[in-house]
C-alpha cells in the first residue's frame, strides 16, 4: 500500500524534535526506500541513527532494508531493537513481516511463524484491518496448515480490502485447501484481474486441476522406482570398487617384492576414501529405505483397495512393520559410542618391568609409547586411541594397550616384543586414527538391528531388515580389506624391528593360546554349569590331555594354513609368514625369559578374572 503521509508527517515531527538536522536525510532515505534503492536507503538511515540513535522509525526501516539485502543478522537485530525500545504497532508489524516471509536463509521456521502471529495480533490492536498484518497472519496460517485460522483471516481480508489482489489470492488458497474448486478458480481469476501475474494465475489453476483430478498412483510409483534404481546403481559401483581394491590387496600381500611400502600405502589411502564414501552412503540409504518402506506398504494397501477387498490383518501387520522400521531407523541415528574402560588398568608401579619393555619396543620402532595398559580376561593384544579426559580439549588422544591375561602365559619375550612392535606399527601408521567412521556406522547398524529384533520385525518380509543384512555384508567386505592392508604394514614394522623369526613365533603363540585357552575354558565352564560347582581358576587349568592336544593342534594347524578370504579382517597367518620371510629384519639379542615373569600380581588377577567370567555366565 501507498505510504500514509499523515503518519509520515507525525514521524517527521518526532524526528525534528530530537534531531532537526537529520530530517532531510531521513526524507531522502525514505524516498530511496520507496523506489527500492535499498543500499542507499540503509546508508542514509544509518546516518540518521548517528544523530538519533533511538529513533525507532529509522531503526525499523534500516533493519527492513538490510534484511531484504541479505544482511539478515544485522537487519533483524535492528528490528528487534526497535521493538525493545517501542512496542508500537509499526515496529511490531515490521518485525512480524520479516519473520513470516522468506528471507535469504530460506523459508521461516514454525517457531518464527508462531512468533510472527503473536506480534501481528498485538500490532492489529493498534492498526485494525491493516493489510500487511493480515497478510502476515495468512502467510503463517498457510505454512502452519491451520485451515480454521486461514478461513477467518481470508474473510477479514475480503471484508476490509475487497478490491485488493491479495485478498482474492488468499481466498483462492483457502478455497483450494477446502477442496472448493469452483470458488478457488473464481478467486484466482479475480486476483489476476487485480494484478496477480498471469504466470502465477496459470500455475495455480494447473495445480487446482491436478488436485481436482486426483493423483495418478502409478505415475507416483515411478519416483520411488527411479530412486531405487539410482540407489542400487550406486551400491553396485561401490561394491565393484571395493572388490577390486580387495583383490589388489591380496595380490600386494602375496607379491614378490614385499619390502617397498609404496603400493600398500597407496591402496590404504584409496581404501580410506572408499570407507568414508561407504559410510556416507549408509546414511544416504536410510531415507531411501524409509521411502521404499512407505511406498511398498502404500502400494500393497492400494492394490488391495483396487481389488475390492482389504485384508485387515495383513494391512495391520504391514502398517506396524513400516512404523517400527521407520522408528528403528530414527532411533539408530542417536547411538552414542561410549569410550568405556576395556578392562583392568595396569599402572606402572604394579609391573615396572613390563612397562619398561613396552617403552623399549616403542623406542625401537620409533614412535611414542602407550599411555595406558589394560588387562582383560582373554587372549587379546591390541592398541587403540582414547579421547583425552574432560578439561583437556586440544590435547592429543591417549594411546592404550590391551593385554589378555591368558595370552601372556609362557609368552617368550622376544616373540612378545615382535607382537608389540606390530601393534605399535598400527599407531605409527595412524591406523587407529580413522577407525571412528567405520565404528560409528557399525554401531548404528547394530542399533538398527536390535530395534527390529526387539519389535519382532527382524523377518524376511521386512525391507529394512533385508537392507541391513545386505549392507552389513557389503560394508564388512570393504572395511575388512582396509584392515588387511593395515596388518601388512604393521607386520613390516614388527619384522624390521625384531626379525621374521620372532614375528613368526609371536603370532603363532597368540594363535595357539587363543585356541587352547578357548578350548580349555569352555570345557571348564560347561563342567561347572553341568555339575553346579564353582568355576575352577581358568588360568591354572591342567594342560590338555593327549586327545585334547590333538584337537587343539589340529585347529591351530588349520588356522595357520588356511588361505585369505574377502571376509577376513587379517591376512591368513601363512600369507603373513611368507611376507615376513621376504622382509629384511632387525637383529635382536636373545632373551630367554617370558612375559609371565614380568607380572607380579598374576595370581591375584587370575582369581579376579575367573570370578568375572563366573559372574557373566552365572556359574557358582
Amino acid at each position: 500500500p501507498a505510504r500514509d503521509m499523515v503518519k509520515e508527517a507525525r514521524i517527521w515531527k518526532d524526528l525534528e524534535a530530537v534531531a532537526p538536522e537529520a530530517l532531510a536525510t531521513f526524507k531522502e532515505a525514505t524516498a530511496a526506500f520507496d523506489r527500492n534503492d535499498l543500499q542507499r536507503a540503509a546508508g542514509l538511515y544509518r546516518a540518521v541513527l548517528e544523530k538519533a540513535p533511538i529513533f525507532t522509525p529509522a531503526l525499523r526501516r534500516a533493519g527492513g532494508a538490510l534484511v531484504i539485502l541479505g544482511r539478515e543478522g544485522e537487519g533483524m537485530g535492528m528490528l528487534e531493537r526497535a521493538v525493545a525500545l517501542d512496542r508500537s504497532p509499526e515496529n511490531l508489524g515490521a518485525l512480524a513481516r520479516h519473520l513470516a516471509f522468506s528471507r535469504g536463509k530460506g523459508e521461516p521456521t514454525d517457531g518464527e511463524l508462531e512468533r510472527a502471529l503473536r506480534l501481528a495480533e498485538e500490532a492489529l490492536a493498534g492498526m485494525p484491518g491493516d493489510l500487511r498484518l493480515l497478510m502476515v497472519k495468512a502467510q503463517a496460517y498457510i505454512h502452519l496448515d491451520r485451515r480454521k485460522g486461514l478461513r477467518h483471516v481470508s474473510e477479514e481480508l475480503l471484508k476490509e480490502h475487497p478490491g485488493r489482489m491479495e485478498s482474492h489470492w488468499i481466498a483462492a488458497i483457502r478455497a483450494a485447501a477446502d477442496a472448493d474448486w469452483s470458488v478457488a478458480d473464481f478467486e484466482i481469476r479475480r486476483a489476476g484481474e487485480l494484478g496477480l501475474p498471469d504466470e502465477q494465475v496459470t500455475s495455480f489453476r494447473n495445480q487446482v486441476r491436478h488436485a481436482r483430478e486426483g493423483p495418478n498412483p502409478w505415475r507416483l510409483a515411478a519416483y520411488p522406482l527411479a530412486i531405487s534404481v539410482l540407489w542400487l546403481a550406486g551400491w553396485a559401483l561401490l561394491f565393484v570398487v571395493g572388490k577390486r581394491l580387495s583383490r589388489a590387496t591380496l595380490r600386494s600381500i602375496e607379491g614378490s617384492d614385499a619390502n617397498p611400502a609404496e603400493t600398500p600405502r597407496r591402496l590404504r589411502s584409496r581404501y580410506r576414501g572408499l570407507i568414508v564414501v561407504a559410510a556416507a552412503y549408509y546414511y544416504l540409504s536410510l531415507p531411501v529405505v524409509a521411502l521404499l518402506v512407505v511406498a511398498l506398504t502404500a502400494s500393497i494397501i492400494y492394490a488391495c483397495f483396487l481389488a475390492g477387498s482389504i485384508p485387515v490383518k495383513l494391512v495391520f501387520f504391514l502398517v506396524i512393520g513400516a512404523l517400527v522400521t521407520l522408528f528403528a531407523i530414527l532411533r539408530s541415528l542417536f547411538v552414542r559410542i561410549r569410550d568405556e574402560d576395556p578392562g583392568l588398568p595396569l599402572p606402572e608401579k604394579r609391573a615396572p618391568e613390563l612397562w619398561r619393555l613396552v617403552r623399549e619396543v616403542a623406542q625401537r620402532v620409533g614412535t611414542s609409547p602407550v599411555d595406558e595398559v589394560w588387562l582383560t580376561p582373554g587372549t587379546e593384544v591390541a592398541v587403540f586411541e582414547r579421547s583425552p579426559s574432560q578439561g583437556l580439549i586440544g590435547r592429543r588422544r591417549r594411546r592404550a594397550l590391551i593385554l589378555g591375561l591368558a595370552v601372556l602365559d609362557h609368552f617368550p619375550r622376544n616373540a612378545y616384543r615382535a607382537v608389540l612392535a606390530h601393534e605399535y606399527g598400527h599407531l605409527s601408521n595412524r591406523d587407529t586414527a580413522g577407525g571412528e567412521v567405520a565404528l560409528r556406522v557399525q554401531a548404528r547398524m547394530l542399533r538398527f538391528a536390535q530395534a527390529l529384533h526387539e519389535a519382532g520385525q527382524a523377518v524376511t518380509w521386512n525391507l529394512g531388515f533385508q537392507f541391513l543384512r545386505l549392507y552389513q555384508v557389503f560394508f564388512r567386505r570393504i572395511t575388512f580389506g582396509a584392515t588387511r592392508l593395515q596388518e601388512v604394514l604393521a607386520d613390516r614394522v614388527a619384522v624390521a624391528a625384531y626379525g621374521a623369526v620372532a614375528f613368526r613365533e609371536g603370532l603363532t603363540h597368540v594363535i595357539r593360546r587363543d585356541v587352547e585357552f578357548s578350548f580349555l575354558a569352555t570345557k571348564a565352564i560347561e563342567r561347572a554349569v553341568d555339575l553346579r560347582t564353582p568355576l575352577a581358576n581358568l588360568y591354572e587349568l591342567p594342560p590338555p590331555s593327549e586327545p585334547e592336544e590333538r584337537v587343539v593342534a589340529s585347529k591351530v594347524e588349520a588356522l595357520l594354513d588356511r588361505p585369505t578370504s574377502d571376509d577376513d579382517t587379517h591376512p591368513s597367518p601363512g600369507a603373513r609368514f611368507r611376507l615376513a620371510d621376504r622382509l629384511r629384519g632387525g637383529d635382536v639379542v636373545p632373551d630367554p625369559g617370558t612375559i609371565t615373569d614380568l607380572l607380579p600380581d598374576r595370581a591375584m588377577l587370575a582369581e579376579k578374572f575367573t570370578r568375572t567370567v563366573a559372574t557373566r555366565v552365572a556359574v557358582g
